[in-house]
């Protein structure tokens, strides 16, 4: 499993990783992901996420006084307000980022999850997320093809990808790069077929005309036999049965 992210990312033993978008101090609370609809081995699930430690990390902290300025905006501060627009801002940010990426992958793609950071206003707002997609081969070529159009599309659906975005986006077209590849050998192996086809059926076709034109031959002779061995009053009936043959 690749995961999709602008931070650097570590792999377990079966190569997956899941991008965690920390929030202030690095505590982030993270909303139920939504089962997925396909059934699809964890190997051929990648993250399609956005990119937002960074953006996280600097989000603006909160440890004191939420539940009085949540009854109370007037309570925040001016610093806070300006916290709070910019944690409203990439909540809409997020959200827009991974719909698209659920959009665009249909039945491929799972519902987006996200991580959540509480603001000075004591609102939960989206800082992360990421939605899995399956990127597993199909049963044939043609199928994994139209398949890998949709995952690349998908990945590169938000206005701006990122760069695990893109990796993904990458394998989807080696794989229909290699599904093409397969593809090209079966249809040759079916003409090579077709063509063995063809000429056996121009050999069947030939030895029926040489058989065919065999037995007229026989046929000839042996009325020209007839005709040398009949009597001399009926060398003319013989010779009219040989001209209408």
């Amino acid at each position: 499993m690749n995961v999709l992210s602008s931070a650097p990312l570590s792999h377990n033993n079966r190569a997956q990783a899941v991008l965690l978008v920390a929030g202030a101090e690095g505590k982030t609370e993270q909303a139920p992901a939504q089962k997925q609809t396909s059934s699809i081995s964890s190997e051929d699930k990648v993250s399609i996420s956005v990119e937002g430690t960074q953006k996280a990390a600097s989000s603006p902290k909160t440890t004191h006084g939420i539940n009085d300025k949540k009854d109370d905006p007037n309570a925040l501060t001016e610093e806070e307000q300006k916290q709070v627009k910019e944690l409203k801002l990439r909540d809409a940010e997020v959200r827009t980022h991974e719909q698209a990426h659920a959009a665009v992958g249909g039945q491929y793609a799972g519902a987006p999850s996200y991580e959540f950071q509480r603001g000075p206003d004591g609102n939960r707002y989206a800082v992360g997320g990421e939605v899995q997609i399956d990127v597993g081969e199909e049963k044939d070529p043609e199928s994994t093809i139209q398949k890998m159009q949709v995952v690349r599309r998908a990945a590169l659906a938000p206005a701006e990808p990122s760069s695990q975005d893109y990796k993904v986006a990458a394998e989807a077209s080696q794989k229909e790069l290699a599904a093409r590849a397969e593809l090209g050998k079966e249809q040759t192996a079916e003409r090579n077929a077709a063509s063995t086809d063809d000429a056996a059926n121009k050999r069947n076709e030939s030895s029926n005309n040489e058989r065919s034109n065999r037995s007229i031959h026989e046929r000839q002779i042996q009325q020209y036999t007839a005709i040398q061995n009949a009597p001399t009053q009926g060398v003319t009936s013989a010779n009219s049965l040989l001209i209408s043959a």
